[in-house]
């Protein structure tokens, strides 16, 4: 699909998700990261290439996220997503931190205070971490 629109972003994320689908790990990788070197700032793409490379290396993937917010601060499905992942690792601080900086960034926004809510009570399971679980929400 892609070899046809070489400038197009849109190909290679098309492209990117029918070798995700067809299990083809490696061309969904090139074609996710041919997408957002078209357009950098594309958070949609970013979801896509952060989750195929979830399948292969999750660290790898949160790496990538963490890359994707430094340039671009906003993107809160990919915040959200990255949360997601550290609490899946038991990175329960780096999750907080950034289910924090959600709820800080929209304030009237219930559903990622509800996320934190539920993030903490989940927390409270693990008892190793209950100490990062203390601090009140604001």
């Amino acid at each position: 699909m892609a070899a046809d629109y070489p400038k197009s972003a849109e190909a290679h994320y098309v492209t990117a998700q029918a070798a995700k689908s067809a299990q083809q790990t490696q061309l969904a990788l090139n074609e996710s990261s041919t997408a957002l070197s078209l357009q950098p700032d594309w958070e949609l793409a970013a979801l896509l290439h952060g989750e195929i490379l979830a399948q292969v290396d999750p660290e790898k993937s949160s790496q990538f996220y963490r890359q994707f917010l430094k340039k671009n601060p906003k993107a809160k499905d990919v915040r959200i997503t990255l949360a997601r992942q550290l609490a899946n690792q038991k990175d329960y601080a780096g999750a907080r931190k950034e289910f924090e900086h959600l709820a800080e960034g929209a304030p009237t926004a219930a559903e990622y205070h509800l996320q934190l809510v539920c993030w903490r009570w989940k927390c409270r399971i693990c008892k190793p971490q209950r100490s990062i679980c203390r601090k009140p929400l604001h």
